[in-house]
């Protein structure tokens, strides 16, 4: 196995206090996991799973061996105004590629299989908090939006047999709201909701050897979640 992670985290405190902090966090990680094959190859391509692992396909070609590299960033803002308001803003990015060869890739005039899988994420949430002893609420607004590829062909040696490549689209947008009141010496009424929408669209080709077919697939829902509690 190969497989590190680097992080690292800036504070900066613009006014001199902690009434203002711009926090910005950075990290990388990557995994190369080991290649084993845990099967016995006695009969050629058609092997026989290891009696050890019962999750192994009988075919090397859908075996995969993922490398993955992930980037993360985050900026967060507050501000604490006198008022005892709390202003956040949290912004992420996030980008992870990962190669998805079969573990027999690279032999030459095998059956075998070679993919990747890319994302990207942008995340947006604003909050505004309110803290008094008695009374506890916050209200919020929140965006997201994913861009992916993902390909994954079945060749044999370097002849096409079937596969696809596909392009992704998602986007999140969400309300939230929360108000806690204790009414009475360590009772406290909590009501909140969230109102949440979500949109997703593929796109991309499908191939079976030379045959290349559209691939588009639309979908989108808004659900309301409500809390209630005591």
């Amino acid at each position: 196995d190969e497989y590190y992670q680097l992080r690292g985290k800036l504070l900066w405190l613009p006014t001199g206090s902690q009434d203002t902090r711009v926090l910005l966090s950075l990290s990388r990680s990557f995994e190369s996991p080991s290649q084993d094959l845990i099967i016995n190859q006695t009969r050629g391509a058609l092997v026989t799973p290891s009696s050890r692992r019962g999750d192994v396909s009988n075919l090397l070609i859908f075996q995969e061996v993922r490398e993955t590299e992930v980037d993360n960033i985050g900026l967060e803002v507050s501000h604490v105004m006198e008022s005892g308001l709390k202003f956040t803003s949290f912004t992420g990015y996030t980008r992870s590629d990962t190669t998805r060869g079969s573990i027999n890739e690279g032999v030459p005039g095998a059956l075998i299989t070679s993919g990747f899988f890319d994302q990207r994420l942008t995340t947006q949430e604003f909050r505004l908090n309110f803290d008094s002893d008695r009374v506890r609420w916050v209200l919020g607004v929140y965006g997201a939006a994913e861009r992916n590829k993902a390909a994954r062909q079945f060749l044999n040696g370097t002849t096409p047999l079937n596969g696809n490549n596909l392009r992704g689209e998602e986007n999140n947008y969400a309300l939230f709201g929360e108000l806690a009141y204790e009414f009475a010496p360590q009772w406290t009424v909590i009501a909140g909701g969230r109102v949440d929408y979500f949109e997703s669209m593929t796109t991309g080709t499908t191939n079976n050897g030379l045959v290349f077919s559209p691939v588009f697939r639309n979908f989108s829902d808004t659900e309301f979640l409500p809390k209630l509690g005591v």
